[in-house]
């Protein structure tokens, strides 16, 4: 690999950067080549993630080192997630189920019913039972990797968030759930607000 990268490379580079740290599999050189094949299949058609789109143009000719700590820095957002897409319409509906009793939860998760699967990855959410926040990830990968986006009734407070353990430029939740019969303190990363009561949030650092 050159030490240098043009537009063209760029675009491939970090393609294959967003793939390598969303699913943490493969070496660089592997997801570029996999990557560069894909923009020729798809006529140079490629998605990238929002805020590589935002800066690509600054970060031509930039030493390779440079670039992947560049966007190794950088926090993802809703708009980047991978897994199933967020459907809010039954997102809301299960919402509405759970404050009026309709849908149970045990030991904090629960099945959604099949009209509103597809509102979680393998219709299953999860309830914080300290805070009654909802979960409903997207995508989870090895290690506890996450993306998943969050419903909270009245809003995060400041109070409820800290300075990530990943990075004091990010901010965290503890959302509390059950593991082997305890209950645990899992690290979520606050991604962004979406809008009205839901969050982005993830863990996709191991």
């Amino acid at each position: 690999m050159r030490d240098t990268l043009n537009k063209e490379d760029c675009d491939r580079f970090f393609l294959a950067i967003d793939k390598c740290i969303t699913n943490n599999s493969g070496t660089l050189e592997e997801l570029i080549t996999a990557a560069a094949k894909e923009q020729e299949e798809k006529g140079k058609k490629h998605i990238i993630s929002p805020h590589i789109v935002k800066s690509l143009s600054n970060l031509n000719g930039k030493n390779a080192k440079e670039i992947i700590d560049y966007a190794q820095s950088k926090p993802l957002n809703h708009s980047t997630v991978y897994g199933i897409p967020f459907n809010r319409e039954l997102c809301e509906k299960a919402v509405k189920l759970i404050e009026s009793g309709k849908i149970e939860f045990i030991d904090n998760q629960c099945k959604l019913p099949p009209e509103l699967f597809d509102a979680a990855l393998n219709g299953i959410i999860y309830r914080d039972p300290v805070h009654n926040w909802i979960l409903f990830p997207q995508w989870e990968g090895k290690g506890g990797n996450i993306h998943a986006r969050l419903y909270v009734k009245n809003g995060l407070a400041t109070s409820d968030t800290y300075e990530s353990s990943f990075d004091s430029k990010y901010k965290s939740i503890s959302f509390q759930m059950n593991f082997m019969g305890k209950l645990i303190k899992k690290e979520l990363i606050l991604g962004e607000k979406i809008s009205g009561n839901w969050y982005f949030v993830y863990w996709n650092l191991d």
